[in-house]
């Protein structure tokens, strides 16, 4: 959000403060932003899963999407199966849910992620019209609850 309202504020530096927070407001609405943890362990020692269905979820390659949602972290739907393999179904799913606008694309990631499941990202964005695409390192808040190969996406909805 902070970037767009740069953006905003560059475009147009005589805005006034009223209308920099009116944009700051709508710019906070239409944001969507969520990440897949690469593993349940640090969701795991953080108290929001159990050790059993950390383990259960590990063997299985289950990565719960979890969204921002009024301030909230929310797991929504689950993917299973490799990173560089749901990547692709993340960025779909969430520019369909969301109708994001297509003329920028913010990928959040923590250490560790691989190049392969970066370049996995570019070209799924690519491919559903995302252009240009920013990649941005995690901070502590998705850190510790995603850990190390945490990769996110942050979107903005089309105006109605």
């Amino acid at each position: 959000m902070v970037y767009q309202m740069a953006h905003l504020l560059k475009a147009d530096p005589d805005m006034t403060v009223e209308e920099a927070a009116a944009a700051a407001r709508t710019i906070s609405e239409q944001a969507h932003m969520c990440f897949l943890p690469d593993n349940l362990d640090y969701l795991r020692a953080g108290g929001r899963v159990s050790n059993t269905v950390a383990l259960v979820g590990n063997v299985l390659s289950l990565h719960p999407c979890i969204e921002v949602v009024d301030g909230k972290l929310l797991a929504r739907k689950k993917y299973r199966g490799k990173l560089i393999r749901i990547i692709p179904s993340l960025i779909s799913d969430q520019a369909e849910k969301y109708r994001l606008k297509k003329d920028h694309l913010y990928f959040i990631w923590s250490a560790g992620l691989s190049d392969d499941v970066k370049a996995a990202a570019e070209t799924s964005a690519k491919e559903c019209g995302f252009e240009p695409t920013t990649w941005i390192k995690t901070g502590c808040v998705i850190t510790c609850h995603g850990g190390p190969r945490a990769f996110g996406i942050v979107g903005f909805s089309e105006s109605d």
